[in-house]
């Protein structure tokens, strides 16, 4: 959601980073990133929390045009009722809080009918026997029934039913797991599990961690009957690839620094990038379907039409300055290639840039890579990843991919890699790399 429109967005602090109020509407950042408020908020009013924060009330009929007009994914919902989510197919993501006057009678069912929820939290409550109990009551849910489930945080009870026959199943929260053989054999009947992170629960061994098949991440909170892990290495991953993304990773590229760098007016800077790094044109030469001359006359029109044509001519004649080799990066790569690793690109580019860095001999170390330019698709659809794998015979789940982009990494985690998003220097990537077995000692 656009934010620009300072006299129609009030911010609010809270405990979920804030919260932002666009159209008469609250959006909420729910997920990483936090500065993204993608998550409408709908509820009902008689929190005096809301009041005070001033987060703004709608009829059921408003909340589902808006969503419906806007395809929003993502929702925070507090409601008595939930049938109104089977008039809103393209919520896929869910936080559903119960409210304080719910009862065992609130119904779950309406999330069935769905075509498909990709990410779901239900604040429900553990058993009384459970080390972090809830104050909320006991409401069944069959997680079986939901379509297409596969990021999923639950607090385990008797109720919450079916979670080991989640067969699309990548990430799993669960809290206060009680299991009948105090180990983790149940869960691991999904064999999609990428990730686990268990708070509490009753479990004293990994035993059962062995039957997955591509567990990437374990994560163990407040594990205090755990008393063996000999069994963590039994899920293991051996990577074997490390694929790294380009520019903003093995090369700077910063275009909305180098603009306010180059023009040093705000209004400018942004009109110019949308004519620019931003634009469809930009996209298309990325995706090898327009040439650079053809790419940049159709740039300048627009910018004569919009009264910047100096400016956008010259950063068209200047931009590629900005492509600097990242020395430590590449050291990297080297250094991975020592190690037995294969190292491979994968990248939004376009030919003449290719070129450009095939020539400055940033690609030399490298085993191989695909660009957008030559398969004429971007990041981050998916067939641009599977155009890698098929290209070298590779497996997902023996790759790792780092990119700048938090979009393309979760497309590549979607698609059964391991992710991780370059944010700051080498040695966090170094680290990063650490946790994946990725050892360069």
């Amino acid at each position: 959601m656009r934010e620009k429109d300072d006299e129609r967005m009030c911010v609010e602090y809270d405990i979920y980073k804030g919260f932002t109020v666009i159209d008469d509407f609250p959006f909420i950042a729910i997920r990483h990133p936090w500065n993204v408020h993608d998550a409408i908020i709908i509820h009902e009013m008689d929190d005096i929390n809301f009041r005070r924060d001033r987060i703004p009330k709608h009829s059921i009929e408003e909340y589902v045009e808006f969503i419906n007009e806007r395809k929003i994914t993502r929702a925070q919902i507090e409601m008595k009722d939930l049938s109104f989510l089977k008039r809103c197919p393209s919520l896929k993501c869910l936080d559903i809080s119960l409210r304080e006057d719910a009862t065992e009678d609130f119904d779950y069912s309406p999330l069935y009918e769905l075509p498909e929820i990709q990410g779901l939290s239900c604040q429900n409550t553990a058993d009384d026997f459970s080390d972090y109990p809830l104050d909320y009551p006991l409401v069944e849910i069959d997680y079986s029934k939901v379509h297409g489930l596969v990021d999923l945080i639950v607090e385990w009870n008797r109720k919450a039913l079916n979670i080991d026959k989640i067969d699309t199943l990548r990430s799993l929260y669960i809290r206060g797991y009680k299991s009948k053989t105090k180990n983790l054999q149940t869960l691991f009947s999904s064999k999609h599990l990428q990730q686990l992170t268990m708070v509490g629960g009753n479990a004293t061994s990994l035993d059962g961690i062995g039957q997955s098949e591509k567990l990437q991440c374990l994560y163990l909170y407040y594990g205090k009957y755990l008393r063996n892990i000999s069994k963590a290495s039994e899920a293991a991953i051996m990577y074997k690839s490390i694929i790294f993304d380009i520019g903003g990773v093995l090369v700077d590229f910063d275009p909305k620094a180098y603009l306010v760098d180059r023009l040093c007016n705000a209004e400018i800077e942004e009109k110019v990038y949308d004519l620019t790094f931003g634009s469809e044109e930009w996209q298309l030469l990325d995706a090898g379907k327009l040439s650079r001359y053809d790419g940049n006359q159709r740039m300048l029109e627009r910018a004569r039409a919009e009264g910047c044509a100096f400016e956008v001519q010259g950063v068209l004649d200047d931009w590629m300055h900005i492509l600097r080799p990242r020395l430590r990066m590449l050291e990297l790569v080297r250094r991975l290639k020592n190690h037995g690793y294969c190292v491979y690109y994968l990248s939004n580019i376009p030919q003449d840039v290719l070129e450009l860095l095939t020539e400055r001999g940033v690609l030399t170390q490298f085993d191989g890579g695909v660009a957008s330019c030559e398969v004429q698709v971007n990041k981050p659809d998916p067939q641009i990843y599977k155009a890698l794998l098929k290209k070298y015979q590779l497996k997902a789940s023996e790759c790792v991919f780092i990119d700048d982009r938090l979009e393309n990494v979760q497309a590549a985690f979607a698609l059964g890699f391991a992710g991780i998003q370059m944010k700051d220097s080498v040695g966090t990537l170094i680290r990063s790399l650490a946790t994946c077995n990725v050892a360069l000692r």
